[in-house]
């Protein structure tokens, strides 16, 4: 691991009031039009578990994308919605300037003992140190920070191709991880859930202007499930279902090395074309 680790950096925010605070972009988390919207979520995430009267683990953490995030100082604000005794809700906002770039809501549970059942099963894999990590050597910012290793729906085999006659497969799998180790934290799960080529990428081969509208991750894991991930590679399935009027969905799901499921996303994209 190297320290600061730059995931570390980016979420980094420093008080000015009991419930503002101020942090800059990092160009390790930039994307072709601002910061990386995985970097914006875990900030927001880091921001309210950071409260001095927040409790519990993360159960849903829904970011709505209002604007692009430029490279340079923002600024938070966090509100506690409600504080019950199994459930918290609070409320983030990021701004830049006058402008709102990203609000958030965060729903922090009390999870204790209680009857499971998990009848998902992850989908069968190679072991990740069998497949070859994804090129990024001229990639932009974030896609730089993670290690990709396709077993399935690379972009690297649309490579110099021209843009498809027919829609390509949504479907991709795939482990991850830091490039830098870093041990698995709720902001690192929320910021993995995001870390996926926009499907459009893929099931067309172009590259219109495109951006995330909204984004919602499910934690399904608890402190000690992270805590046996430590720096491995996850398992992630990622896939859309409709592309329709300038808008798509995404799904992701996140799976522990030894078959947990951790995190579930959907997001919705607009795209120009």
């Amino acid at each position: 691991m190297i320290s600061p680790h730059p995931f570390d950096r980016a979420v980094r925010v420093i008080p000015l009031s009991d419930a503002r605070f101020r942090g800059e972009t990092l160009p390790e988390y930039s994307n072709f039009a601002g910061q990386f919207g995985g970097i914006t979520a875990a900030t927001l995430l880091k921001a309210a578990l950071d409260q001095p009267a927040a409790r519990g683990t993360p159960v849903s953490l829904t970011v709505n994308y209002t604007a692009a995030v430029q490279p340079s100082a923002f600024e938070l604000t966090v509100r506690a919605i409600r504080l019950g005794r199994t459930l918290q809700h609070w409320a983030i906002e990021m701004t830049q300037g006058a402008i709102v770039v990203a609000s958030a809501i965060a729903a922090l549970g009390q999870r204790a003992e209680s009857w499971a059942h998990a009848p998902l099963a992850p989908p069968q894999a190679p072991p990740p140190d069998t497949i070859l990590p994804l090129e990024t050597a001229g990639a932009r910012g974030w896609v730089q920070q993670y290690d990709f290793r396709f077993i399935k729906g690379s972009i690297a085999a649309l490579h110099d191709q021209p843009p498809l006659s027919a829609p390509g497969d949504a479907q991709s799998l795939l482990w991850i991880r830091h490039t830098y180790p870093r041990l698995l934290d709720f902001p690192g799960l929320a910021c993995l859930s995001d870390a996926f080529f926009v499907r459009m990428i893929q099931v067309r081969n172009t590259f219109p202007a495109m951006a995330t509208v909204s984004l919602t991750t499910h934690f399904h894991a608890d402190q000690a499930l992270l805590d046996s991930q430590g720096d491995q590679a996850l398992l992630c399935a990622v896939d859309s279902r409709v592309f329709r009027g300038h808008f798509h969905d995404q799904t992701a799901d996140l799976w522990s090395s030894d078959g947990h499921l951790l995190a579930t996303s959907h997001q919705m994209v607009w795209f120009a074309q």
